[in-house]
């Protein structure tokens, strides 16, 4: 198969999922169509596919749009008839920034299990993706903050910010000729009921 989110630009002007399911010989055997439904100068971006139970098929897909909607696609049921967007058809998280304004997502996301012994949430699936656009002519003097964000998907949505564990920017400096930024320094516990974390 291959996956591809409909970009921007569409006549629905929505963010729509499709996976073109293929013969042996590259022609289209189907097309199935995951619409968000979420329109308005929209469009969904790079997906990112998911081995849940690493059988060697994907699971679950993941992609942002330019609403800020972080989207979970349900693949893994044998049939294509059963897929669907994930959550009931609700984003898994809509990324805002602390004045409420959300944040386009046009970038892949990255997926992967936290297996840090003896962390709160070891063993849990961690999705990270960052916020920004820079395609349209108004983008190179859009100054406004963006975000990295390492969301926990534990099978439910996540309902904003203030369920994630906001980390910081210490400082900035010069190492080696090159400019560089320090972290703030986790705490033991401080993810202890959080969904996940973000930095701005």
């Amino acid at each position: 198969a291959v996956i591809v989110g409909n970009g921007v630009n569409s006549t629905s002007t929505k963010a729509v999922l499709y996976i073109f399911l293929l013969n042996t010989d590259g022609s289209i055997a189907s097309v199935k169509k995951l619409d968000t439904g979420v329109a308005g100068d929209n469009g969904l971006f790079a997906p990112t596919g998911f081995d849940a139970d690493n059988n060697g098929t994907i699971d679950y897909i993941y992609a942002g749009d330019l609403k800020g909607n972080v989207w979970k696609f349900d693949v893994s049921a044998a049939t294509d008839t059963s897929w669907a967007i994930a959550n009931s058809g609700s984003p898994m998280f809509v990324a805002k920034d602390a004045a409420n304004n959300p944040q386009p997502i046009t970038a892949p996301m990255s997926v992967a299990i936290n297996t840090v012994t003896g962390d709160t949430h070891v063993g849990k699936r961690y999705v990270f993706f960052g916020t920004g656009s820079y395609f349209r002519t108004g983008d190179p003097a859009d100054t406004s903050v963006q975000t990295w964000y390492g969301l926990i998907d534990e099978g439910s949505t996540i309902a904003s910010r203030t369920d994630l564990k906001q980390r910081t920017f210490l400082g900035t400096g010069t190492f080696d000729g090159k400019p560089v930024r320090t972290f703030s320094v986790p705490v033991s516990g401080d993810m202890v009921g959080k969904k996940g974390w973000y930095i701005d």
